[in-house]
């Protein structure tokens, strides 16, 4: 007869909150804001959520695979300004947008 380890879960009868996402990087050099550079990963992303990008400059840039990427262009020396936006339905206040600002340096 086979045994079998118990499984247990907490059943949790509220929604979800999602909080504040977070990115591991948000400076580039003119050298490496070469289009679909990597700029950073996004943390905190709560599970079945999807991350959108908004804001001023959100053409600039592309969320792929949990990573913020450059967008088709590269980028000149300055300051970009975007939103990662978390949208979940199961979460009482989404979506829930998290500003960032992107330095670029020469």
């Amino acid at each position: 007869m086979a045994r079998f380890a118990p499984i247990y879960m907490t059943v949790y009868d509220g929604l979800a909150t999602l909080g504040a996402l977070t990115l591991s990087n948000d400076a580039l050099t003119v050298a490496t804001a070469t289009s679909g550079s990597a700029v950073g990963d996004i943390g905190g992303v709560t599970s079945e959520s999807v991350v959108t990008i908004g804001g001023a400059d959100a053409a600039s840039f592309e969320v792929v695979d949990g990573e913020l990427l450059v967008g088709d262009a590269a980028l000149e020396a300055g300051s970009y300004e975007i939103e990662l936006i978390e949208t979940n339905d199961e979460a009482t206040n989404s979506p829930s947008a998290t500003p960032f600002t992107i330095t670029v340096t020469a």
